[in-house]
Order: C-alpha cells, then sequence, then structure tokens
C-alpha cells in the first residue's frame, strides 16, 4: 500500500464489515496471506457482494474478494512511533478520490489494450508497456502528494 503505508508501518484495523465504502482500506486474507489494499468498487456479482481492491502501486486489481475474507477496515496507522488515524472525514474523502483515480486508470488502460489487440492484432511490445507503465506513474502522483499532504497535517 505505498505510498499510504511503507514497509515496517503497522495498521490499526476495525474489525467487521460494517461501513465498508469505496475508498476504504482493507485487511482480508486470501491463499493464507494477508492482505491490505483499497476498495475501488463494491458490486454485485451473481447475486452475491463482492470487494473489487487494488493495492495504491499495483498495475492490476486483485481477485474478487467475498465478505467471508474480510478482516476489517484500517482505521489507523502506525507510522514513526506516531497514530495517524485515517478514520476521518478528509481520509476517507481521499481515499474515494484515489479509488476514483485508480478506477479511472483501470478502465483507461484496459481500454488502450483492447485497442492496440484490435489495431495490431497482438499484445503491445516492451516499448509500449513501458510507456503504459510511465502514464500510470503520472496517474500516481496525486496518491503520493495526497498523502504527504495529509500526514504532515
Amino acid at each position: 500500500m505505498v505510498p499510504l503505508v511503507l514497509h515496517g508501518d503497522q495498521v490499526l484495523v476495525s474489525h467487521g464489515l460494517n461501513g465498508l465504502r469505496t475508498g476504504d482500506l482493507i485487511v482480508f486474507r486470501q491463499s493464507d496471506q494477508v492482505i491490505a489494499h483499497r476498495i475501488i468498487r463494491i458490486r454485485r456479482y451473481g447475486g452475491d457482494l463482492v470487494f473489487v481492491t487494488k493495492g495504491d502501486n499495483s498495475l492490476r486489481p486483485d481477485p474478487f474478494v467475498n465478505p467471508e475474507e474480510i478482516i476489517g477496515r484500517v482505521v489507523g496507522i502506525v507510522h514513526n512511533h506516531r497514530i495517524i488515524s485515517i478514520d476521518n472525514r478528509v481520509w476517507r474523502w481521499a481515499g474515494w478520490l484515489i479509488a476514483a483515480i485508480e478506477f479511472a486508470w483501470l478502465k483507461l488502460a484496459n481500454g488502450f489494450r483492447y485497442a492496440y489487440r484490435r489495431l495490431f492484432r497482438h499484445e503491445p511490445n516492451p516499448v509500449i508497456s513501458r510507456l503504459v507503465r510511465l502514464v500510470y506513474l503520472c496517474f500516481s502522483l496525486p496518491k503520493h502528494v495526497i498523502r504527504l499532504l495529509l500526514i504532515r497535517s
């Protein structure tokens, strides 16, 4: 979850599913791993509620997360022996903004891949893949700015 949660930071978790919204950081268990990622979309899939999650620095979303896999919502981060509460209106708004940017990126990247395959009949070459990564870094800049502004406040 870089840039928000850095290596060595600890997270404070509110257990349960109450009040989960797009943009919230959640902790869940998948394949014997405990993962903390952001909810970028909540949807119904086959009649069941599923969560689409993605790490802030990941290019692709995780497999759907079922409610049974969720441990809880991250409400605080311990960084340099200082507790940063992310359970307030400003952080929730920032989380929603980051989730919206991530979702827009996914739609843009998928559309680009689809158009490239339709035009050239094959997967993008390494140069194009690097270009896509560069564009993603530009999309990532607001996340880093948001973290710096909110942590210093």
